[in-house]
């Protein structure tokens, strides 16, 4: 195949890291229609694993290709304990893929997603124009379960990870 049909084609090329005794897991989030722009997910492991945590958007060959841009996504995770929540690790990023690699102890964690959503103006499809939907995975050595909270004290969380940071 010419170079010039492979770029007319295809968006790239992606290099995947792959364990066949890795567990995928994935959960939703929709700021569509909450006007907000960050969710907080509870992350709990009963054993010490690997894990690649990752928000991951719709990807821009989904949108007109003049409309299209990826949003910011900050995400952040930190360790929950009696003395509260400590900072583990955190990104900020502007891709359709952010991802966290980390080594993390069996306990419970909070994964802060913050988007800085793009809207697509000249997007003619008005569901396609202010889409605010995503979704965090993870992909693991031993089982992960997560929930997003609902109603969170997001910027008091936040503020909590930072603190524990300084």
């Amino acid at each position: 195949m010419a170079v010039e049909d492979f770029v007319k084609y295809y968006e790239g090329v992606g290099i995947v890291k792959f364990n066949e005794n890795y567990r995928y897991k994935s959960i939703n989030f929709d700021h569509s229609k909450t006007n907000k722009n960050h969710s907080v997910f509870r992350l709990v492991l009963q054993e010490d694993s690997h894990i690649f945590l990752s928000v991951n958007q719709k990807d821009e060959r989904w949108f007109s290709p003049d409309s299209f841009d990826y949003s910011i996504v900050r995400m952040m995770v930190g360790r929950c304990s009696e003395e509260g929540v400590e900072y583990l690790d955190g990104v900020v990023e502007y891709d359709r893929n952010v991802v966290i690699e980390s080594t993390l102890a069996a306990g419970s964690y909070l994964v802060t997603i913050d988007m800085q959503w793009v809207d697509n103006p000249s997007e003619k499809d008005e569901a396609k124009r202010h889409w605010r939907k995503a979704n965090l995975s993870a992909y693991s050595e031993k089982v992960v379960n997560f929930e997003e909270i609902h109603e969170p004290d997001f910027h008091k969380i936040e503020r909590n990870l930072f603190m524990s940071y300084i």
